[in-house]
């Protein structure tokens, strides 16, 4: 029986519909409120002319401190070539119809979700452009914050973060845009873990962690790879929400990657009690690669699949890529000693137990899916015995039987 993938990648969750949405790029003069005072300003020509309403939306741009910037402040040089970029994405002037901001919270959510938008995916030049990031959501949230540690500056990132994600999606070409961000976003909260790591390593560590990252990178992308012919159909007709299973695991995979730094970096800056660091049983590298073979024995024929043979061989150069990985964060902890190599060497044992779920998992559960195939997955947060119980193959197919 063809697995719950193979049947509902066929099925369209929506249909797909392509909105264009456009807003002013610039400070109106008239606005000198807050975002939080912002109100929607609707204009019709006459009551029976409704359909012709639309919305004034504008950038606002508030004048931060140095001080009150959760990361280094830009210079004012910066700052001015960055409202430029944002205000020079859209014509300035345009209308937009209420219908266009259903979903969004605020004016404030929605030009700063468009304007990632834009920066990240309309012009890839920008993309990993961090400081610019990092200003955009400054300029969002309108709350002062005087973080008192490193973690709290990160809790204090990732629930901007959150609260920007959070609106509702209207059609399928904006739940796909949404998996996205949420993607982009977790990637970009791990390139500044790694980022604060480095400028609290000496030089030996740093030249070891930037090649553990060159590793790091090249299997987050051979994961992507590998997905997209597990899960993919070689007839290219993979429905309208496959991309939001290819954002789906892109950002699970990312997330393993914060793990992978997190709590070292909270040991480098002595804000790691003793009480906070999380262990589990040791996984070995052993045990998660047996795992990368079990998965490649579970692939068979089926119509809207590729080869078996064409998935194994792509979930190996993935396992290639993996372990090159863990050979590379290997070269880190040769070179640090103490609690600094017991913290990250934890690290790396959770990162391990969180691929073996991953691999135990089938990679299934991204993008559209059911209820049960939700529950039949093994969650992180999974006890450490059940990592040796039964893997997702084996209970979607008991689940089946019962069914009979």
């Amino acid at each position: 029986m063809a697995s719950f993938r193979t049947i509902m990648k066929k099925i369209p969750y929506l249909l797909l519909l392509q909105l264009t949405f456009t807003f002013t790029g610039c400070e109106h003069p008239r606005h000198k409120k807050s975002f939080d005072d912002m109100r929607v300003q609707y204009y019709a020509p006459a009551a029976e002319n409704r359909e012709e309403m639309s919305t004034e939306v504008f950038h606002y741009w508030r004048d931060i401190e140095p001080e009150d910037y959760l990361f280094a402040a830009p210079s004012d040089e910066r700052i001015a070539e960055w409202k430029d970029l944002c205000g020079g994405k859209s014509p300035e002037g345009d209308p937009l119809p209420p219908a266009s901001l259903t979903g969004y919270k605020s004016i404030n959510q929605y030009v700063t979700v468009q304007d990632f938008y834009s920066l990240w995916y309309y012009d890839s030049t920008n993309r990993y452009n961090d400081e610019l990031a990092l200003w955009r959501l400054e300029q969002y949230d309108t709350a002062s914050h005087s973080p008192a540690s490193e973690r709290e500056r990160f809790d204090i990132l990732k629930a901007r973060i959150q609260s920007l994600q959070d609106f509702e999606p209207q059609f399928q070409v904006d739940l796909n845009n949404h998996a996205g961000l949420l993607a982009d976003f977790q990637e970009f909260v791990s390139r500044l873990f790694l980022k604060e790591v480095i400028s609290h390593s000496d030089s030996l560590v740093v030249s070891a962690l930037k090649n553990e990252n060159d590793e790091w990178l090249n299997y987050h992308a051979a994961v992507d790879s590998a997905f997209r012919i597990i899960d993919g159909d070689p007839s290219g007709l993979d429905g309208s929400s496959w991309s939001m299973a290819i954002s789906g695991i892109r950002e699970d995979d990312a997330l393993i990657r914060e793990h992978s730094l997190s709590d070292y970096l909270f040991h480098l800056t002595g804000e790691l009690d003793e009480r906070d660091i999380v262990r589990h049983v040791a996984v070995s590298a052993q045990k998660v690669l047996r795992e990368y073979y079990r998965f490649m024995g579970t692939f068979k024929p089926d119509v809207y699949s590729f080869r078996p043979s064409a998935r194994r061989a792509i979930l190996s150069e993935e396992m290639e890529a993996w372990k090159r990985w863990m050979d590379a964060r290997d070269s880190v902890s040769g070179l640090l000693s103490g609690s600094r190599k017991a913290v990250y060497d934890n690290c790396t044992n959770n990162v391990r137990r969180m691929k073996l779920i991953m691999l135990k998992n089938r990679y299934e559960g991204y993008g559209v899916t059911s209820d049960d195939v939700w529950r039949l997955r093994i969650p992180y947060t999974a006890p450490d015995e059940e990592l040796d119980g039964p893997s997702f193959d084996e209970r979607w197919k008991a689940y089946l039987d019962s069914l009979e």
